[in-house]
């Protein structure tokens, strides 16, 4: 196994919801996220649901609200 992706800042970049599904493919181990500046809200957050190990998210002037914290946990 090669070099793993641990930390990712997309922080005021172009990046859009697709992409955050595309980092859980290629850095499932994923353990730090950067997100903040994004027009990102709710449903756009729910593939960090993937990222089991996931310790900081910086989603700071975004629209983290409760939607989004929903889709963070991955339970029924």
């Amino acid at each position: 196994a090669g070099p793993r992706l641990r930390s990712l800042d997309l922080s005021d970049s172009a990046a859009a919801a697709a992409t955050l599904a595309a980092a859980g493919r290629f850095a499932p181990g994923l353990e730090s996220l950067a997100l903040a500046g994004r027009p990102l809200a709710g449903d756009d957050f729910a593939p960090l649901a993937a990222f089991r190990n996931l310790r900081a998210l910086a989603a700071g002037r975004t629209g983290f609200d409760d939607t989004a914290l929903a889709r963070l946990d991955p339970a029924p």
